[in-house]
């Protein structure tokens, strides 16, 4: 007796697309981001040590000192906290722009199966709008993932800040920021500079405030597709059910 191949399901291949998809994206922009952090710590290192070399070589000329000083403290001011900012700052714009992708691109991803789409939907803000949409059109329950969620949030509206009020959460230069949830989230990380106490300007000082925003979206993802492979498995059990029962009523005939 020769076993049948299994083929699978256009269901199936989608779903393995829409999971490698956000695997792939969240890598990609990891890959990126260390790459091009490296990079400034590397020409950073460089500029000290040609620094370093150029005052030896010039150790008794005054004159020389004073140019080499002004020079390379420059460009170490640039691959400091000028370019760091520019970068960071626009990396984690992305990282959070590419959660808000993919959580719709889950949402795409069910259209052809239902009525609605998320224009049909309202909630507060692109993400919370996905995300309702999952839970109430696609009948996934998300609440094991709340937690992640809430943190999620936070991450949304400093994005929202950096994009909309140039890195800004107190643009109303409101005179109090300590009970602000803004200003408590941000203050509470050591990857985070304000510019100066009371300020609500501040910039991403170290890229592992992006990186824990990555792995935070994946932890996410991870939780939320091994939802859609059970409601998958499911489904496609239901399907076998409603094919066998076809089969059996044309026999019967």
């Amino acid at each position: 007796m020769t076993n049948r191949r299994y083929y699978p399901t256009n269901k199936e291949l989608a779903f393995v697309w829409l999971n490698n998809d956000i695997s792939i994206e969240f890598f990609l922009l990891t890959d990126f981001l260390e790459s091009t952090a490296g990079l400034l710590v590397k020409e950073t290192k460089r500029l000290k040590e040609e620094m370093k070399q150029q005052k030896l070589k010039y150790r008794n000329d005054r004159e020389s000192l004073y140019q080499i000083d002004e020079y390379y403290s420059e460009g170490l001011a640039r691959h400091g906290e000028a370019f760091k900012a520019i970068l960071y700052n626009t990396t984690f714009v992305s990282a959070v722009s590419l959660f808000e992708y993919l959580l719709k691109k889950v949402c795409q991803f069910y259209y052809k199966e239902h009525t609605l789409t998320v224009e049909d939907i309202r909630a507060n803000g692109n993400i919370a709008t996905y995300r309702k949409y999952i839970e109430k059109v696609v009948k996934i329950d998300l609440s094991h993932l709340d937690d992640q969620w809430k943190l999620i949030e936070k991450y949304n509206a400093v994005r929202n800040a950096v994009v909309h009020d140039d890195a800004n959460i107190n643009p109303k230069n409101k005179p109090n920021l300590t009970g602000q949830d803004g200003y408590v989230f941000l203050s509470k990380s050591p990857y985070i500079k304000f510019e100066r106490a009371g300020s609500g300007k501040f910039k991403i000082i170290d890229p592992k405030f992006i990186a824990d925003f990555i792995a935070l979206a994946e932890k996410y993802f991870d939780g939320l597709t091994e939802k859609l492979e059970v409601q998958l498995i499911e489904s496609l059990t239901e399907d076998k059910k409603v094919v066998k029962k076809k089969v059996v009523k044309k026999k019967k005939k």
